[in-house]
């Protein structure tokens, strides 16, 4: 009994906020892909960081979490092939498994190649207690997943035919860590992007990030 008593008193626990954003366009590029929290939605403005979107998360437990191993995946081969039947025509989207590079054309005309993993791992020292430490700790979204949603959106407000909003991937991210006893715990979720509403010129003007925790 005692035992699990202070067990309890170290684990951690970790939990995502969710966040609302929209897709903008950089350097006059045709492809909005870079997201930014719509708090920050001035038509000029644009974050020094090209990858600057990031997930908040929290330690809502009473330990510290440490070394936390975090993986992030989505079936990009499949994403790619439902794009390009929404592009029909008009746009060409491929994804180089070797080079890990997505590029995007637009009437035989490249508007978007970036470089990213659809299977990304990063590490984080350690997460201290929000009860200690208020400052949330940002995962950063892959920018590859960030440029496949936004193309989605981008093809679906160019078609013909009555507009709805995609259907996009759920973002799987998988966090491995350790309680100041050297326990291993693991939390699973999916980050789901759903798209309020676009405009014209394909941007996301209100598109929300939510999580549902699977383990």
């Amino acid at each position: 009994m005692m035992k699990r008593q202070l067990r309890a008193a170290y684990k951690p626990e970790l939990a995502l906020s969710s966040a609302v954003i929209r897709s903008t366009k950089v350097n006059g590029e045709i492809l909005p892909w870079l997201w930014i929290e719509s708090t920050n939605s001035e038509p000029d403005y644009v974050p020094s960081s090209r990858f600057s979107l990031g997930i908040e998360v929290r330690n809502i437990g009473l330990g510290t979490a440490n070394n936390l191993r975090i993986k992030w995946s989505f079936p990009i081969e499949k994403v790619v092939k439902e794009m390009n039947e929404i592009a029909d025509t008009e746009g060409v989207i491929t994804y180089n498994r070797k080079s890990k590079r997505l590029a995007v054309k637009l009437n035989e005309k490249s508007v978007l190649s970036v470089g990213g993993w659809a299977h990304r791992r990063d590490s984080i020292d350690y997460i201290m207690p929000a009860s200690i430490d208020t400052t949330p700790t940002t995962l950063r979204v892959p920018a590859v997943y960030q440029s496949v949603a936004s193309a989605m959106v981008f093809f679906c407000e160019r078609m013909e035919e009555p507009k709805r909003a995609p259907s996009l991937p759920a973002l799987k991210l998988k966090i491995r860590y350790k309680d100041i006893g050297q326990r291993v715990h693991r939390a699973s979720f999916d980050v789901l992007c759903i798209v309020g509403a676009w405009n014209n010129d394909g941007e996301i003007v209100r598109g929300y990030l939510k999580y549902k925790r699977l383990r």
